[in-house]
């Protein structure tokens, strides 16, 4: 049975969609190697400097100035895209009228979900709420089988929209196979300040980076430590993070930059506060990504695709930043490649997406 993927993110300006398209580019690699009839697409209304990056993923610009000029484009080219194939898995774009009205062949599709969709828009004070309210629960109702990265999030929109079809949880993930060599241990390190490191797109209010810079002015006496911020901040943050002599502003850096930054970290910090978004579960790729790089990481949420005791992960519910680099210290000297193939069943791709594509031709 043939299967597409289905991404409808109008721009990627400024790489803002840059973490998206890099996991779709990977999958679609992953099922060219398993030899799936598994093809993935990107329709936005144009492309922009490097985005022929994602030299795996299909890209159709389908052009428009307006959103909704692009959204009545991205139907027309899937309506005669779907004549290629059996079914499709759509990663969900934020439901307006347009998409209510024009997209075709919904029986025939997989809706994808990476997030509680009213929750986050609420906190991003985004118009498009309105939409999800109004239209969003009879949206997700016409769809043939729904999935989601965290139980949490399909148990949300099943909830929201009383679907009652086929439903499936898979985690993000990341090809191991095709990552740099995990960091090494360096005992010429051993007496000098913690590395720690923190990547996002874009620092928003669920990364938590506030309770950090929030614990450093207040907390006592500290063992040494650097902080290495990745990614775009808001220039409230970025005036605060400037006030510490510790922290490290890389701005927004590619994916050879930021493994050579890995190869000297201690600790990789994922979201500390995504229970402003209204979620208590979460698959990143950017933890999977620290993980792969040998980094023990410290998370404000559970997740689910790893285990509670998995020794390389410190959850803390109340976030405490003394605690967090008392665990890098206790895993300075673990080596990087123990560390990733511990994580290995857990994160890695490939099986991963063989179950998505099953699931998906036969639910």
């Amino acid at each position: 049975m043939r299967l597409a993927y289905l991404n409808l993110t109008t721009t990627n300006h400024n790489g803002r969609s840059h973490s998206i398209l890099s996991k779709i580019d990977q999958q679609a690699r992953i099922a060219k190697e398993l030899g799936l009839p598994f093809d993935f697409y990107w329709l936005p209304g144009k492309t922009h400097p490097g985005d022929d990056r994602y030299t795996h993923l299909n890209i159709l610009p389908v052009g428009g100035n307006t959103l909704p000029i692009v959204r009545w484009r991205q139907c027309r080219a899937l309506k005669k895209l779907m004549r290629r194939y059996d079914r499709a898995l759509l990663r969900h774009p934020l439901i307006d009228p347009v998409l209510f009205l024009c997209l075709k062949n919904r029986e025939r599709m997989i809706l994808e979900h990476h997030t509680k969709e009213k929750e986050e828009l609420k906190v991003t004070g985004d118009i498009r709420l309105v939409f999800e309210i109004t239209l969003g629960g009879s949206w997700i109702r016409s769809f043939h089988a729904l999935t989601a990265v965290t139980p949490e999030i399909v148990d949300y929109e099943v909830h929201r929209s009383g679907f009652s079809g086929p439903t499936g949880f898979f985690p993000n993930s990341i090809d191991l196979d095709n990552q740099s060599a995990p960091r090494e241990t360096a005992d010429d390190r051993a007496d000098t300040p913690l590395q720690i490191i923190m990547v996002s797109t874009y620092f928003t209010p669920w990364q938590g980076l506030d309770r950090i810079l929030d614990q450093i002015s207040t907390a006592g006496s500290l063992p040494p430590f650097d902080l290495h911020l990745v990614g775009r901040l808001s220039p409230e943050l970025e005036s605060r993070c400037k006030n510490f002599c510790q922290i490290t502003l890389h701005g927004t850096l590619d994916s050879e930059q930021v493994w050579n930054l890995y190869r000297n970290m201690d600790l990789g910090v994922g979201s500390l506060t995504i229970s402003r978004k209204g979620l208590t579960q979460a698959t990143p790729l950017k933890v999977r990504e620290y993980l792969a790089a040998g980094l023990p990481v410290v998370l404000g949420y559970h997740d689910p695709a790893i285990p509670q005791d998995f020794p390389y992960v410190l959850y803390q519910e109340q976030f405490d930043f003394a605690k967090m680099l008392e665990f890098a210290q206790t895993h300075r000297q673990t080596p990087g490649a123990a560390i990733r193939e511990a994580a290995r069943p857990h994160i890695d791709a490939r099986a991963i997406t063989q179950r998505l594509y099953d699931f998906c031709t036969t639910a």
